[in-house]
């Protein structure tokens, strides 16, 4: 039987599964879908591949980013004991344009969510922090968990401290009941050049104006945003090692934490909660939560529930607030015993209501005038890939979609249709469209449509206010 311990405070430890339910990829999709882009665009992905063939396909977001920044460190480290050959320059140099594309695109990706949707359904979870001060640590790198906080009236502190309009410095600061901890850091933290221990948060995420990816904000140069990768080197800095100690603390008090969305690939969070699992119940919930248990030596503290994020959320409305409401005076391993059987049964029985992974034709081209533009973009890919040419009408609408998310999925799909109709408005795209990803999905279209979709892509090419990059592709062979 456990003993209660003085904070009878859940704990929600959240990986990326949960943000790809709003339209965010999780750390493996997030590869497959830049290497995708890269050679879409026809960028050289040799060294992509190597480190791939490395890892014997064992790839994802994070061991790209750890792989990219060994390669520059290996040669900035050798540089003062030998002279580095040749290749190994070339090499490394590579890792930096390679890793910079990256992180503009983790940006691009991680802006882009349902926000609505996200808002919906982590109010729930957010509110608990009204009746006992709540932890949540996150190895996202996205605003999702900030953004439904703001939407929600709900106050959270995140470690930075307002130091002026628009900008925050690291203080290690954590005194709202909501406490937000980001252990791989964000997609809006820079660091200052001139002074590398001065962590900064910007209120949103900023574009990298310049070829080497930085930026100047007020009195400040900065590097590029700090998303860290389960690499050592990076653990052991601050904020990262200020992080790390606090999530120690909080998991050893804890008598009930929730893993969600995370098949805890991440060592160091493993060996955190394999520290603690005898003290602590660790509820792992996810489409395979049994990865969870197996990766925490199947103790039996451990309890599992098989959902979703956002059906979990839906599920476990009012079940959570009487966790914490018992916690003090009620062993937790029985306490959670008790709640996983009936959140697990209350998901069974809205099975019947939630809608499938790909969905139905039907619901797809329904899906394509649906108020989120996640669904709408979602539903014009898959049906692009499906070869459903009978959505043609309705993806063609899709073209005047004020998202440029939405435009260039719907562009993609029309592309892997083949569909010829969608020339003439291609040409209007290529030519006046202010979104640069959207041009370059219409390029890579028209190079597949033949005789017709060629003519309009050398037409183009002799017009003003196509960029170098886009001409690039356009020649490309």
């Amino acid at each position: 039987m456990m003993v209660p311990s003085e904070d009878s405070s859940l704990l929600f430890i959240i990986g990326a599964g949960t943000s790809r339910a709003f339209g965010v990829p999780d750390i493996r999709t997030f590869y497959d879908e830049f290497k995708e882009e890269q050679k879409r665009r026809n960028e050289d992905t040799t060294l992509i591949e190597k480190l791939e063939q490395h890892r014997k396909g064992e790839v994802d977001l994070e061991t790209l980013i750890t792989d990219l920044r060994n390669l520059q460190a290996a040669t900035e480290t050798m540089a003062g004991v030998i002279s580095i050959p040749e290749d190994l320059k070339a090499c490394a140099k590579e890792a930096n344009i390679i890793h910079n594309r990256l992180m503009k695109f983790i940006i691009k990706k991680c802006e882009k969510f349902d926000e609505q949707r996200a808002v919906r359904a982590y109010r729930p979870l957010l509110e608990l922090s009204h009746l006992k001060p709540l932890w949540i640590f996150t190895t996202n790198y996205d605003r999702i968990i900030e953004y439904s906080c703001e939407m929600s009236n709900i106050p959270y502190s995140d470690g930075f401290v307002e130091q002026e309009q628009g900008l925050f410095l690291w203080k290690d600061a954590f005194d709202a009941q909501l406490r937000l901890a980001k252990v791989h850091g964000s997609i809006n933290w820079f660091r200052d050049e001139s002074s590398p221990k001065t962590i900064i948060k910007l209120e949103e995420p900023h574009p990298f104006p310049t070829s080497d990816f930085k930026i100047s904000f007020k009195q400040y140069n900065f590097s590029t945003s700090i998303i860290i990768p389960t690499f050592e080197k990076y653990i052991s800095e601050l904020p990262f090692f200020a992080l790390q100690t606090r999530l120690i603390d909080a998991v050893r008090r804890a008598r009930i934490c929730f893993v969600i969305g995370t098949r805890l690939q991440d060592p160091h969070l493993r060996n955190i909660l394999l520290t603690s699992v005898d003290n602590t119940v660790i509820v792992g919930v996810g489409p395979s939560p049994e990865i969870i248990r197996a990766k925490l030596d199947n103790h039996p503290n451990v309890l599992t529930i098989k959902s979703g994020f956002e059906e979990f959320a839906l599920a476990s409305t009012g079940y959570l607030s009487e966790i914490i409401g018992k916690l003090a005076s009620v062993d937790a391993r029985e306490l959670a015993a008790v709640y996983v059987e009936k959140i697990s049964e209350t998901l069974a029985n809205l099975g019947q209501f939630l809608p499938s992974e790909g969905g139905s034709i039907e619901e797809l081209v329904t899906g394509l005038s649906s108020s989120s533009y996640v669904d709408r973009a979602n539903s014009a890919r898959r049906l692009g890939e499906s070869g459903i040419k009978r959505a043609i009408p309705s993806l063609l609408k899709l073209l005047d979609d004020q998202s440029d998310y939405v435009r260039t999925q719907a562009v993609s799909a029309l592309g892997l249709l083949q569909a010829h109709e969608a020339l003439s408005k291609f040409r209007h795209l290529l030519l006046n469209d202010e979104n640069e990803d959207v041009k370059v999905e219409v390029v890579l279209a028209l190079r597949e449509m033949g005789s017709a979709g060629k003519e309009i892509l050398r037409e183009a090419l002799n017009m003003p206010g196509i960029s170098t990059y886009l001409r690039s592709i356009m020649n490309a062979r």
